[in-house]
């Protein structure tokens, strides 16, 4: 019976010790991946964590849960018409915890940067995700045309007018359609901020 128990627990050692080398291999994979596409685009690959983000302070997507950290970011400058853009791509982890659990997130983003633009601080997202500090901060809740499109996603806004600009019948349609994983858009003064959660 001892040496039951005994092949059983070196069973599950060697199942998780397999199971942490193939994420292990599969993360050196995906960095290898990144790097290559960072070379093909001219931009800078960081693989390692940026904790705090750098962003944190100005969007709420980087203050969700805790612990949160940037790993495998892309970025780069980029002159359009005279005007400089700063562009930047990776992944998110956090945690969230509900009593005892603890949830573990991970989504990929990219934003886009420019000193001079000034738009409203506006988030778009599925209601699924929480939408406690949107209320706190006093933005407005937006009810686009469609009912559909109002029971799936949440819109809050300091400037209605400009949501409503933003997420016009069409744009409402195509998120619903072609947007899976969840996604969220955060905007504010001089970033947009598009994410997908895995």
């Amino acid at each position: 019976m001892t040496w039951i128990l005994a092949a059983i627990g070196v069973a599950l050692v060697i199942g998780a010790i397999c199971t942490g080398a193939e994420s292990l291999r599969e993360e050196r994979r995906r960095r290898r991946a990144l790097f290559r596409l960072a070379e093909r685009l001219d931009m800078r690959y960081e693989h390692s964590e940026i904790h705090p983000p750098p962003l944190r302070d100005r969007l709420e997507f980087f203050r969700a849960g805790r612990e949160g950290k940037i790993l495998n970011t892309l970025s780069k400058r980029i002159e359009l018409n005279g005007r400089t853009f700063r562009l930047a791509a990776g992944d998110y982890r956090y945690e969230l915890s509900s009593g005892s659990d603890t949830i573990y997130c991970a989504c990929s983003y990219v934003y886009a940067q420019r000193d001079g633009w000034s738009v409203p601080a506006t988030r778009l997202y599925r209601r699924v995700i929480d939408d406690s500090f949107a209320l706190q901060t006093g933005m407005h809740d937006v009810q686009i045309e469609s009912a559909e499109f109002n029971k799936d996603f949440a819109v809050r806004s300091f400037d209605r007018r400009f949501a409503y600009d933003l997420v016009h019948p069409r744009t409402a349609g195509w998120l619903q359609r072609w947007f899976d994983p969840d996604p969220l858009i955060d905007i504010d003064h001089d970033t947009i901020l598009l994410a997908a959660f895995r």
